[in-house]
């Protein structure tokens, strides 16, 4: 593995530009780079919980098959191989998708969300679902089913309500109608809605 005194840094403070170059320069591989990252979440987020879901043997999988397409010389993009992960309100196929909320709790999408998709055409290695607050809510870290994000970064005034900007209004309703209770029904609906829409019967295009 490539060391981050043969590199000139720690790889793992790289800018995506930075680890691009490092890529395309082979003075490491995607395997080993993700190998690093892997190796961080592990030590770290028993701390930090940021993780929902950790995908590791197909991170491993998919950073061996980007090593071997620039072998080939048949890189997708810039990014091809880069580590990174995905907020679990974006649609996984086959991966555990929840929005941190009880009801989606061991939801696993059939499809992949246009994001996702666009992602793995640029050849980008996907290591797993980050934590977040249900339904990507409220911005505090603190409400998701799967516990507080530890963002030792971030620091939280109050452990109910930080010290943040009220939230905007949703689309097409006036501040001067939302309430709390409205919010809270309008999210009920979107997850029974979201869970029927997965549920329903396909058809043939």
């Amino acid at each position: 593995m490539v060391s981050p005194a043969e590199t000139g840094s720690d790889p793992l403070a790289w800018t995506l530009n930075e680890a691009a170059t490092a890529l395309a320069r082979r003075t490491i591989t995607s395997e080993e780079l993700t190998k690093l990252c892997l190796a961080r979440v592990g030590k770290l987020d028993h701390q930090l919980n940021s993780f929902i879901t950790l995908d590791a043997d197909s991170a491993w999988n998919q950073a061996r098959e980007c090593d071997r397409r620039r072998k080939a010389g048949r890189v997708l993009s810039t990014l091809d191989g880069i580590p990174i992960a995905l907020k679990d309100n974006i649609d996984t196929a086959g991966v555990r998708t929840t929005a941190a909320a009880q009801v989606f709790r061991d939801r696993i999408p059939a499809e992949d969300a246009e994001v996702t998709r666009r992602l793995k055409t640029a050849g980008l290695v996907c290591l797993g679902k980050l934590n977040l607050d249900e339904m990507a809510f409220a911005g505090t870290w603190t409400t998701g089913c799967f516990g507080p994000v530890h963002n030792p970064g971030i620091r939280i005034e109050s452990r109910a309500v930080p010290r943040l900007a009220p939230p905007r209004p949703f689309p097409l309703v006036s501040a001067s109608r939302q309430s709390a209770v409205t919010m809270v029904a309008r999210f009920a609906s979107q997850a029974r809605t979201a869970a029927w829409w997965d549920s329903r019967p396909r058809t043939a295009a």
